[in-house]
């Protein structure tokens, strides 16, 4: 009981700094991203743009890799092992002139995998705040290699409306999508396993969403879900396996959405 609500208070702590810093906003002609060309029906993973380069890029003594795309757009990348790698923010690495901070926006497709000096590189991970307050994306598509999104991946990005995970992602931290007050579809993949506290809650009974939340959840196992997981949302319907309805309405966290549970 302790540790659930020490780690509550944490995010708590960390939300309401987050209130008190603000998210810094770049200006436009210096954010980039892909441009929203590219749609995908629930469940499905449009084809990221071509990546035509990759560079290094340091801070704080650490290597990242900056890969640019075909549509101009960029995205950050840390290493985590010969093989594998992380979607990180791109920010930090203007720490020299904040003036050309860099921002994700528009429809984001994240890469299946980036090559770099010959070394090809499995994103396997959205990494902390590697969005957080983006309030230029509109929506996110997450490919098959990404197993986990962690905290404050997506915080506070206030236009963003659509959120698709695709097989193999097991893993939602706590906060990954708070207060992304125009999210109205989410889909979540069979292999979700847990979707931890305020995941892709609003921030306070205060901002109760006033458009419906449409959830799709293609686990035949209800995924674990933690202290207000989508909490303070208008949910209308949950889609979820025909024959999990029973399960799902039964299920921790899930039985308060029963009358709203759809079989598909």
């Amino acid at each position: 009981m302790y540790r659930v609500i020490n780690k509550i208070a944490a995010i708590m702590l960390t939300m309401a700094v987050v209130c008190m810093i603000g998210c810094k906003k770049a200006d436009e002609p210096n954010n980039g991203g892909n441009n929203g060309n590219n749609g995908g029906n629930d469940g499905e993973t449009p084809e990221a743009p071509a990546i035509i380069s990759t560079s290094e890029v340091q801070y704080d003594g650490i290597v990242y890799i900056e890969a640019v795309f075909e549509d101009e757009s960029k995205m950050y990348f840390s290493l985590l092992s010969p093989t594998e790698a992380e979607v990180v923010s791109g920010e930090s690495y203007y720490q020299d002139n904040p003036s050309q901070a860099y921002k994700y926006r528009g429809d984001v497709i994240i890469p299946e995998t980036i090559t770099h000096k010959g070394t090809t590189y499995s994103i396997v991970a959205i990494g902390n705040r590697a969005f957080v307050c983006c309030d230029l994306v509109a929506s996110v598509y997450i490919p098959n290699t990404v197993k986990s999104i962690h905290e404050w991946a997506f915080g506070k990005c206030n236009n963003l409306v659509k959120i698709i995970m695709s097989e193999n992602t097991q893993y939602v931290d706590q906060a990954a999508f708070i207060s992304c007050d125009v999210l109205t579809e989410i889909f979540l993949p069979s292999t979700i396993i847990k979707i931890d506290a305020v995941a892709f809650s609003l921030w306070d009974e205060t901002t109760i969403q006033v458009n419906p939340t449409s959830i799709t959840c293609m686990a035949i196992n209800p995924p674990e879900l933690g202290y207000l997981a989508f909490g303070y949302r208008n949910i209308q319907n949950v889609y979820v396996p025909a024959s999990s309805i029973d399960a799902y309405k039964t299920a921790d966290g899930w039985s308060e959405y029963a009358d709203k549970i759809i079989g598909i």
